[in-house]
C-alpha cells in the first residue's frame, strides 16, 4: 500500500497533534516514571521490565521531540512549535545525552551494546531524568507559539511538580492509536471451543 505523502502540518493541525500525541508521551513518561519505583525495582522481573522498556521508549521519544534541531519529513518535533525554529536550540543535558544512545542501544535495537548480567551501569535513574525532561518541557511550553501548541499541554507542563501526575489523571485519555485485536473461543459452559470464535479489542496508545 502506498503510504500519503506528509506534508507541513497547519497551526491547528499541530495543536491538535500535541493534544492527543504530545500529552499522550508526557502522560506515559510521567505516569511509568512515577510507577516504576512501587513495583521494586531492585528485584528483576518480566512486569518491572516492561515498566521500564516502556519508559525508556518515551524516554526516547521526548529526548528526540525536545533537542533535535532537524528530522525526517513527517517527524514532528518541538521546533515546529515556534513561529521562529531558531528561538528553541536546547543544550541537552549529561545525563540525557548519555541516556539517548543507551536507549537505542539496550532497548530500541539488538546491539552490542547490550549490557549483561546485573551491572551496576545498567541501571536507569528513572527519578533524575524525570526532573531533567521536566525542566526542557516546561522550558519549551513556555516559549512555543500558542497558536501550535494546545492549551493543555501548556496547563499541564505549568503544574506543580507534585501535582502533575494528579493532572493527568484527571485530564488524559487513553486513544486508540494502535489497536490490537485478541481472538478467543468459549461455548456455553465457559470452557474454551474452537467452535465459538469472539473478539476482544483492546485500545492502546
Amino acid at each position: 500500500m502506498k503510504r500519503l505523502a506528509k506534508k507541513q502540518l497547519t497551526d491547528k493541525e499541530l495543536s491538535d497533534y500535541s493534544r492527543e500525541h504530545l500529552l499522550y508521551e508526557l502522560n506515559m513518561f510521567w505516569q511509568l516514571a512515577r510507577t516504576i519505583p512501587k513495583n521494586e525495582p531492585d528485584k528483576p522481573s518480566f512486569t518491572l521490565s516492561v515498566l521500564l522498556e516502556s519508559f525508556v521508549i518515551h524516554l526516547r521519544n521526548l529526548t528526540d521531540f525536545f533537542y533535535n534541531r532537524t528530522a525526517p519529513k513527517g517527524y514532528v518535533i518541538a521546533r515546529h512549535f515556534f513561529g521562529d525554529p531558531s528561538h528553541w536550540t536546547p543544550n541537552i543535558t549529561p545525563a540525557l545525552k548519555q541516556a539517548r544512545p543507551r536507549a537505542n542501544e539496550e532497548v530500541s535495537h539488538l546491539t552490542q551494546g547490550r549490557k549483561s548480567g546485573s551491572q551496576s551501569d545498567k541501571l536507569w535513574g528513572t527519578a533524575g531524568l524525570l526532573k531533567e525532561m521536566e525542566v526542557v518541557a516546561r522550558d519549551s511550553a513556555a516559549k512555543a507559539s500558542a497558536k501550535k501548541l494546545h492549551p493543555a499541554v501548556k496547563e499541564f507542563l505549568t503544574q506543580p511538580t507534585d501535582e502533575m501526575v494528579l493532572w493527568l489523571e484527571k485530564n488524559v485519555t487513553y486513544s486508540n492509536v494502535a489497536a490490537q485485536s485478541l481472538t478467543s473461543t468459549s461455548n456455553s459452559a465457559g470452557s474454551f471451543s474452537p467452535s465459538a470464535p469472539t473478539t476482544a479489542v483492546i485500545k492502546t496508545k
